[in-house]
């Protein structure tokens, strides 16, 4: 039986480089027509250079045009991030590199009688480069690729959205080698890494339009598809001080109809990511994430009631109406349905809200906000590490 080819580093390259342009090219609202006329250049060829379709690296020109141009309608007038732009013409850069390395290795592979996959190859695998060329000399070619060409999967990067300075300081500290990242529109980031992911981490507050707005600059400018937002919440359900709560739908409760009868309840949900959510029951289950002590926290599954309000009493009207209307939600949060409903717009992003309960509704302690934000950082990290990052 014939063995299948070996998968191609340089075609791999090739195709990420494409899908991340495309990302880019969507996320300004260009057609493929609008964006060729623009540039000078045609619709077949941003079209191959998207699927990652061709033979030999793009045009350097057509390459730089295409980011620049895209870039420019993103920042709307702002400062384009310096760092973005050259991460990407970094990644151009590196994929002609990866092209000469391996086409060179396949020369000197014919010369001693074996023959390397072709940089032309089809297969599209995501491999590591090391295991992509087994004979003695493929072995040389495939070592040098890695070490000159440092490749992270996209499913190895992730995004950790904090509510509050004590989350942020809490995930940090479980992270290794934090260090400052971008400027993205003014959001600043710093960069981690936790186990064998890549982590960028921002506080960005609570409430209003401020998550969704910034998942949707991270989905653009940083090349992740998880996305989490971590924080605190105060509980109106079975949830006590010290748990979490890993939202499976988030109630927008202050969605309604104001008529001359009264507020009518038109109460939206919004979703998490399924493989996400499914993550987060295992380590649940598990109980791994947990901190011992006299009292264990718990990791409950289960929806969170979010608005633009601060509910502090246990019978303000909203708590009333929360009640009413989002019976069997476990806390109250700021922010967590604009934060997924985005997250639903990008087929490509996963997401999820993860809440540290603080306290119930009307009780609060500094002591437990550093305790609810410690779990929330813990079951987090957790998670994110649980998730094969390829």
């Amino acid at each position: 039986m014939s063995q299948p080819p070996a998968p191609d580093p340089w075609k791999h390259a090739l195709v990420n480089f494409g899908q991340r342009l495309r990302k880019l090219r969507l996320g300004g609202d260009f057609t493929l027509e609008a964006l060729a006329k623009e540039i000078g250049s045609s619709k077949s060829t941003l079209s191959e250079l998207e699927r990652g379709s061709g033979s030999l690296p793009p045009a350097r020109d057509t390459v730089t045009r295409y980011i620049d141009r895209c870039l420019r309608k993103l920042s709307a007038g702002k400062a384009v991030p310096r760092e973005f732009r050259q991460s990407l013409l970094a990644d151009y850069q590196r994929l002609v590199d990866l092209h000469e390395i391996v086409a060179d290795a396949q020369k000197k592979e014919r010369e001693a009688g074996r023959r390397l996959p072709s940089p032309t190859t089809t297969s599209t695998t995501p491999v590591q480069l090391a295991d992509v060329l087994r004979a003695p000399v493929g072995r040389t070619a495939a070592a040098r690729i890695a070490a000159e060409n440092p490749v992270v999967p996209q499913e190895a990067q992730a995004v950790v959205f904090a509510s509050d300075a004590l989350s942020y300081q809490a995930f940090a500290g479980l992270c290794t080698g934090t260090a400052e990242g971008p400027e993205i529109r003014g959001t600043v980031f710093e960069h981690a890494v936790l186990g064998s992911w890549r982590v960028w981490l921002a506080q960005i507050g609570s409430g209003g339009p401020s998550e969704a707005l910034h998942l949707e600059r991270a989905a653009v400018h940083l090349d992740a598809r998880v996305m989490l937002l971590v924080g605190q919440a105060v509980s109106v359900g079975a949830a006590r001080s010290g748990d979490v709560v890993v939202a499976d739908y988030v109630y927008d409760y202050e969605a309604g109809n104001d008529t001359d009868n009264g507020l009518l309840a038109c109460i939206k949900t919004a979703a998490p990511s399924y493989r996400l959510i499914q993550r987060a029951q295992q380590v649940a289950r598990r109980g791994f994430w947990a901190p011992r002590g006299d009292t264990v926290p718990r990791a409950l599954i289960g929806p969170i009631a979010a608005g633009n309000k601060t509910v502090t009493g246990r019978q303000s009207a909203t708590r009333r109406w929360i009640d009413e209307h989002c019976g069997d939600a476990l806390a109250i949060d700021l922010g967590g349905h604009g934060f997924l409903h985005s997250a639903y717009a990008d087929p490509h992003v996963d997401a999820l809200v993860v809440r540290g309960i603080r306290a119930v509704v009307g009780e609060t302690s500094e002591e437990e906000c550093h305790v609810a934000a410690s779990n929330a950082a813990a079951f987090t990290a957790a998670l994110l590490t649980s998730i094969p990052p390829a």
